[in-house]
């Protein structure tokens, strides 16, 4: 069994019906002139760019793929400071010595009788589901929009790690509520990530290969809908990107940061709604972020953002705080443990590390720039 069928993020659904996806521009041909072997290119292998009616009963049923990592094989800090030896269970995330354990509240992102309404306003409406056609059937993540034509999510939603194998068909759902898409649907025809992930020689954890690594991380290039309009435009806005040690402060001895972290986990109703999470963010080993939370498969690829929400106006005695840019994605959603007790995840940071190193770009922002410089129709 490969990596991916062990241990992928991702919830399956069975593949039923599936009927075509229209799409007035497609990109999927777009050269990428620009040489760098440190990225990887790959584009929808079917070019009628199938899409799957997923019913209700089909999410209640879907089949989570995500990475249960057993204790030994979580980063040694993080066993550190949970407690846990090889084998041990430790204290829930919200245990009660809290220096040590990872404090969070997930819940619906917005309010039950609102839900609709809250989604489809900034800034939740730049994150959304992700559907990935593989040859073996449909899964789901969750991504977030960037840029004008541009979404990140989690590398493992696109390419299985190792073998390079990617799926027949990709498309995007900004601020999916229950069975509305308030959006509509936007095909995906082409993704960027380091070739160190699709060729398995990236820098992992060697108790978690192909799972806790330094790049699991994606750009996706999404096509403008049946308008011609791009998804930044559609959704009236996108989430800024920051990295390296953006908004994190040394906490008991600690780097750490407040995360909120958005997707669509199947075990929370059951895929159909945004959950949010708010959590404390510690940087580990192997250039990872871990957040407390009870998020789950399907939340893949789901951005974790500092600063999230709107701004209050500020009288004059009451100064900007540092680093108060709102809405910026600093990792998304790549790995869990999950076990009754102890709920965590885990995220490639973006930071410079092995295969973007210091002190040039960091890692998201060496894909930004190998994207926009290639299609630049799609950023700004």
């Amino acid at each position: 069994m490969s990596i991916l069928n062990k241990f992928c993020f991702h919830s399956v659904l069975a593949l039923t019906a599936a009927t075509v996806l229209s799409s007035s521009v497609s990109f999927a041909d777009a050269p990428f002139t620009i040489t760098d072997s440190r990225f990887t290119v790959s584009k929808a292998i079917v070019p009628s760019k199938l899409k799957t009616k997923v019913t209700n009963a089909q999410r209640a049923n879907a089949k989570s793929r995500m990475p249960l990592l057993e204790a030994h094989q979580l980063p040694a800090e993080l066993r550190r400071q949970l407690g846990l030896d090889k084998s041990a269970v430790s204290p829930s995330a919200y245990g009660s010595d809290a220096s040590e354990r990872y404090p969070y509240t997930t819940k619906r992102a917005a309010p039950k009788n609102e839900g609709l309404m809250v989604m489809q306003q900034q800034p939740f409406a730049s994150t959304g589901q992700l559907w990935a056609e593989w040859d073996d059937g449909l899964y789901v993540c969750s991504a977030s929009v960037i840029d004008k034509g541009l979404i990140v999510t989690a590398a493992h939603c696109l390419v299985e790690f190792g073998t390079s194998r990617v799926p027949l068909s990709v498309w995007f759902e900004p601020a999916r509520h229950g069975e509305i898409t308030p959006f509509g649907r936007f095909n995906v025809s082409q993704w960027v990530y380091a070739s160190s992930y699709g060729t398995g020689t990236d820098v992992c954890d060697p108790q978690a290969p192909g799972i806790v690594c330094e790049n699991d991380l994606a750009i996706g290039v999404v096509d403008p809908n049946d308008a011609g309009k791009y998804v930044k435009n559609v959704v009236g806005g996108k989430y800024g990107v920051k990295s390296k040690d953006f908004n994190y402060v040394n906490l008991s001895g600690e780097t750490r940061t407040q995360v909120t972290s958005l997707g669509y986990p199947c075990s929370l109703d059951n895929c159909e709604k945004m959950i949010r999470t708010d959590s404390l963010g510690t940087q580990m080993d192997i250039n990872q972020v871990v957040i407390g939370t009870d998020q789950t498969g399907g939340s893949s690829g789901g951005p974790w953002l500092a600063n999230f929400g709107i701004s209050p106006e500020r009288t004059g005695d009451n100064p900007v705080p540092t680093n108060n840019a709102s809405n910026n994605v600093i990792a998304v959603s790549s790995w869990g443990y999950v076990d009754p007790t102890l709920d965590i995840q885990g995220a490639s940071r973006f930071d410079n590390n092995t295969q973007f190193p210091a002190p040039g770009p960091s890692n998201i922002q060496s894909l930004v720039n190998f994207t926009c410089m290639s299609i630049p129709s799609h950023c700004k």
